[in-house]
C-alpha cells in the first residue's frame, strides 16, 4: 500500500512540475489512439475489411447475412464488430444505411420471385405492372473540375425522382459517358466525380447497362469495361451484348435489348469533331459485330425488340443522320421488324418514325449534355419527325427518356429536367397486326411535329422543303402552307387599299390648299 501511495505521489509531482510536456504526451497518445481506430476499425459510418481470409462461398453480392437484423439493430451495429457481423472481413460496403436499403430490396425481390411463379402480379389497384426503365446519353460532364455540369446534375435529380416514383428496374446509358476524352484507367477519378457522386440517389442504385460513345474512344474503353468488376451497378461486360427481360405481370411476354458499338462499326469522328465517322478502325472487328448483330436480330422472338447505339441512324440535329448506319443498319432493322432504335450523339431528344414498311421508331436521347443542339438536318427527314427538343434557351436544362413496357403497348416519354413531360407515344408489339403494316406513321399519338420557341427564329436553311414531286408533305403541313399563302394574299390586298386611300387623301388636301384649278 505504501508503494502505491509513493508511486502516485511521484507521478503527481512529475506532472505538476512538467505540465506542458505531460499535456503534449497525453495529446500524442490520444491522436495515436484515433489513428489506430481509424485504420483497424474504420471511420464513422464505414465498414472496412480487416483482411481476414474467408474460405466460404463468394458472397460479395449477397446480403443474406443482414436478414436476421432489423433496421433498428442495423443502426446499433458497432462498426467493425466481427462478432456481430461474421461476414464483415470479406465485405466492403459504403455505409450501414446503404446496407439496410439493399437488404430490404433483396428481400422484396425474393418475395416477388415467389409470387411470380404462382401467377400474374398486379399493383394495389389491380392494374398491370410494366417493365420500367430509363434511357440517357451524353451525360459525361466536362474534363475540368468539378467534372460535371448543372445539366447533368438536374437530369440526375429528375431521373432519381422518376425511378423512385415508378420503381424503375434499370438504366440504359448510350455513350459519351466521360467527356471529352474518356478515362485513362479503372482507377480514374472521373468514375467517382462524373458518375458515382452525381447519380448517387438511392433510387438510381440500379443496374446501368453501358455502351461507349465516340468521346469514350478518345480514352480507354477497356478501363470502362473493367470498371464493371469494381462497381455494383456499372454493367459493361463487352463492347456489344444482348439482354432479355420478361414483364412482371405477364411472364410469357419478353423484351430483347441489343446493345451495339456503333463507333466500332462506323469509326470515330474527324479531328474537327463534325461530319460523318471516318470508317471503322478495325474492319475485321466491325464485320464480326455486323454478323453477330444480324444473328441476334434474326433469332429474336420477343414481343418487343429494342436496339441501342451511340450514333443515330436518323437525326435532324447538328450532327445529322449517320450514313454508315443508314446504309447497313436501317435495312436490317426493317427486315427483322425491330420495335425501336435508341441513340444519343446529338444533344437533343427526338422521335423520328421510319417511312418504310418495317415501321421502326428512331429515338435520340442525348439531351443530358450542357451543349445545345440545332435542327440543322431536318430538311431531309422533317416529314417523318414527330418531335424535336433541345436546351438552346437554357443550358442548365436537360431531358431523358422513361419507358414503360406492357402487354399491349410500350410507352416512351420524354421527361425534362424539371420533371415536366415533353412528349409521349406508344409502340405496339411486334405481333400486333397494326404494327406489321403501319400506315401514316402507325400507332403514335398525334402530337406537334416540331416545338420551337418563337423568340428563336429558325434559319431558312434549316427548313428547305423538297418539291411535291419528290416528297408528299403531311396534310397538316399542307394546310399550314395554304394558311400562310392566304394570309400573305390578304396582307397584300390590305396594303393596296391603304395605299389607295393615302393617295386620295393627298389629292384632296392638295385641292383644298391650291384651290380649284382653271
Amino acid at each position: 500500500m505504501g508503494r502505491v501511495v509513493f508511486g502516485y505521489g511521484l507521478l503527481r509531482g512529475t506532472v505538476l512540475k512538467h505540465k506542458t510536456a505531460s499535456l503534449c504526451l497525453l495529446g500524442a497518445a490520444f491522436v495515436g489512439f484515433l489513428c489506430y481506430s481509424y485504420i483497424h476499425e474504420g471511420r464513422p459510418g464505414k465498414v472496412r475489411s480487416t483482411g481476414v481470409d474467408y474460405e466460404g462461398p463468394d458472397l460479395f453480392d449477397s446480403f443474406s447475412f443482414l436478414q436476421p437484423y432489423s433496421p433498428a439493430e442495423l443502426e446499433k451495429l458497432a462498426i467493425g464488430e466481427a462478432a456481430g457481423n461474421p461476414l464483415d472481413p470479406v465485405r466492403v460496403v459504403e455505409n450501414l444505411i446503404e446496407l439496410e436499403e439493399e437488404a430490404l430490396v433483396q428481400a422484396r425481390s425474393e418475395i416477388n420471385q415467389t409470387v411470380l411463379h404462382n401467377g400474374p402480379v398486379y399493383d394495389d389497384s389491380g392494374n398491370e405492372i410494366g417493365l420500367r426503365f430509363l434511357i440517357i446519353s451524353d451525360w459525361g460532364g466536362k474534363p475540368e473540375p468539378p467534372y460535371t455540369t448543372h445539366t447533368q446534375m438536374n437530369v440526375g435529380r429528375a431521373m432519381a425522382e422518376f425511378s423512385r416514383r415508378y420503381d424503375c428496374s434499370f438504366v440504359l446509358s448510350l455513350g459519351d459517358n466521360f467527356c471529352d476524352k474518356g478515362v485513362t484507367s479503372v482507377d480514374d477519378h472521373r468514375f467517382e466525380d462524373t458518375f458515382e457522386d452525381v447519380f448517387s440517389q438511392p433510387s438510381l442504385q440500379r443496374p446501368w447497362y453501358i455502351i461507349a460513345g465516340d468521346k469514350d474512344y478518345k480514352g480507354n474503353v477497356s478501363a470502362q469495361i473493367e470498371y464493371t468488376k469494381v462497381s455494383r451497378r456499372w454493367s459493361f461486360e463487352s463492347k456489344y451484348y444482348k439482354m432479355s427481360a420478361n414483364l412482371p405481370t405477364y411472364r410469357n411476354i419478353s423484351v430483347d435489348y441489343v446493345m451495339i458499338d456503333t463507333v466500332e462499326l462506323c469509326g470515330v469522328l474527324p479531328p474537327s469533331g463534325k461530319g460523318q465517322p471516318i470508317g471503322p478502325a478495325n474492319i475485321t472487328a466491325a464485320e464480326k459485330q455486323w454478323a453477330w448483330l444480324e444473328h441476334a436480330l434474326k433469332n429474336s422472338g420477343a414481343e418487343y425488340l429494342v436496339v441501342g447505339g451511340h450514333y443515330p441512324v436518323y437525326s435532324g440535329g447538328r450532327q445529322g443522320s449517320t450514313e454508315c448506319l443508314v446504309k447497313r443498319l436501317q435495312p436490317m432493322l426493317d427486315k427483322f421488324r425491330v420495335s425501336a432504335y435508341f441513340s444519343g450523339h446529338d444533344h437533343s431528344v427526338q422521335h423520328i418514325k421510319s417511312a418504310n414498311s418495317g415501321g421502326v421508331h428512331y429515338f435520340v436521347a442525348g439531351a443530358a449534355s450542357a451543349d445545345d443542339d440545332r435542327p440543322e438536318h431536318l430538311d431531309g427527314i422533317y416529314s417523318n419527325t414527330r418531335y424535336f427538343w433541345t436546351n438552346h434557351l437554357d443550358h442548365t436544362e436537360g431531358a431523358f427518356l422513361y419507358c414503360d413496357v406492357r402487354k399491349d403497348q410500350m410507352s416512351v416519354t420524354f421527361i425534362k429536367s424539371d420533371e415536366s413531360i415533353l412528349y409521349l407515344g406508344t409502340i405496339l408489339p411486334r405481333s400486333n397486326p397494326a404494327n406489321e403494316k403501319p400506315e401514316n406513321g402507325g400507332n403514335w399519338l398525334t402530337i406537334p411535329v416540331l416545338k420551337q420557341h418563337r423568340n428563336v427564329p429558325t434559319k431558312p436553311k434549316y427548313f428547305q422543303p423538297k418539291p411535291q414531286s419528290q416528297m408528299q408533305l403531311p396534310n397538316a403541313f399542307q394546310q399550314y402552307r395554304q394558311r400562310q399563302a392566304q394570309q400573305r394574299s390578304r396582307q397584300m390586298q390590305q396594303n393596296q387599299r391603304q395605299n389607295l386611300m393615302r393617295n386620295r387623301q393627298r389629292q384632296q388636301s392638295r385641292r383644298r390648299f391650291m384651290g380649284p384649278s382653271l
